[in-house]
């Protein structure tokens, strides 16, 4: 995906050391486990990462009305 950036925009993007192509690298096993240590440790038991996609559809359409 393109995405335009001003050139201001673009300057902070390339000070960061670069370790691959992506600007904000990220594993998906770990975004996966901090998000079970933070919902376990706040005793939420029946809630899954794919169901935040599903609520942010739902504010989303009600916040256009």
């Amino acid at each position: 995906m393109l995405v335009l950036l001003l050139s201001y925009a673009w300057n902070i993007v390339q000070q960061p050391p670069k370790t691959s192509e992506l600007i904000f690298p990220y594993n998906s096993r770990s975004v996966t486990a901090c998000f079970q240590h933070v919902r376990n440790a706040l005793g939420i038991e029946d809630l899954r990462y794919y169901d935040l996609r599903r609520e942010h559809e739902k504010f989303e359409s009600i916040s256009k009305k």
